[in-house]
């Protein structure tokens, strides 16, 4: 697989003083060589969309993780009735703001069902994956997100649509990216 679109719905729970709930639609682009993932929100209301519109840089990807990190250690655990390997990593590109990334994958399969980045100003992302065969490759179906930032706490979960496999994807969904 060299290329992937795929529609993405949000229902988030963004807190600030209040908690808000919100909706929002993009689509989730990956490309490679090299490695590149962006989310594109289409549609946003309110708060959201204030505050998180165009294109984004992805992290939560998959596939692109063995380019962005290096392993540093590796933890044999279980989740459940579940063998998993934790992978504790850090980033390639210095300076960072991440301090490390736990990835947790299934074990022997090594399929992907969990990520933590941890940020030297002590805010986290927590990712957590339930997958589906799409063709010969495990994808996302399903993901919970939640963002603790100092200012915010975001909590979202995302339902994917269907994906396109091997379609071509502009370079300008990566150069507008923030």
């Amino acid at each position: 697989m060299t290329s992937y679109a795929v529609p993405v719905h949000f229902q988030v729970r963004f807190h600030m003083m209040i908690t808000m709930r919100l909706q929002a639609d993009g689509t989730v682009y990956y490309r490679a060589p090299p490695a590149q993932a962006a989310l594109e929100i289409t549609q946003a209301g309110g708060i959201l969309g204030g505050l998180f519109k165009g294109a984004y840089k992805l992290d939560i990807v998959p596939q692109g993780w063995p380019y962005a990190y290096r392993v540093v250690g590796v933890d044999h655990s279980k989740s459940g009735t579940t063998s998993v390997l934790v992978l504790r990593s850090v980033p390639r590109a210095e300076p960072s703001d991440i301090t490390q990334v736990l990835f947790t994958l299934t074990s022997p399969a090594l399929e992907p069902v969990s990520a933590v980045w941890l940020y030297r100003d002590t805010s986290s992302i927590h990712l957590t994956l339930v997958n589906r065969r799409v063709g010969d490759y495990t994808m996302p179906q399903r993901a919970t997100i939640s963002v603790d930032k100092s200012r915010y706490r975001l909590d979202a979960d995302a339902t994917y649509g269907e994906y396109a496999l091997n379609v071509p994807v502009p370079d300008s969904v990566f150069t507008s990216a923030k």
